[in-house]
């Protein structure tokens, strides 16, 4: 895990995403802007989900696992990934979106030089 407080949070609800979410980290993971977390919230997944997420956590130390302890839908999965967040923002992404490479960077430059919360 990094030490430093990330300035983004990504909270990523999935189940049963084991055909999509390598995809969708990797846009993550790969984008131009760094100073993030990514939270991905295994709502009790029943195909192999898991264990590919564990890779990546295994490569990356600015992804983390949540997993609930039961199934309780997207709308609680991304509470839990807010309760945990540590960046000063925080935005979703589902695990079969894919992130243009710069959109965090264009996104986070415009929340600073103007202010936003």
């Amino acid at each position: 895990m990094i030490d430093e407080k990330p300035f983004l949070s990504v909270i990523m609800p999935v189940y049963n995403g084991e055909n999509v979410i390598k995809d969708a980290v990797d846009s993550i993971l790969k984008q131009s802007f760094k100073n993030l977390e990514l939270i991905i919230v295994d709502d009790c997944s029943k195909d192999s989900t898991r264990q590919i997420v564990e890779e990546i956590v295994f490569d990356d130390a600015r992804v983390r696992i949540i997993s609930q302890n039961t199934n309780q839908g997207p709308g609680a999965a991304k509470n839990r990934g807010m309760a945990e967040a540590r960046g000063e923002y925080v935005t979703f992404c589902d695990c079969d979106d894919w992130i243009e490479p710069n959109m965090y960077e264009d996104l986070c430059k415009t929340a600073k030089s103007k202010g936003i919360d």
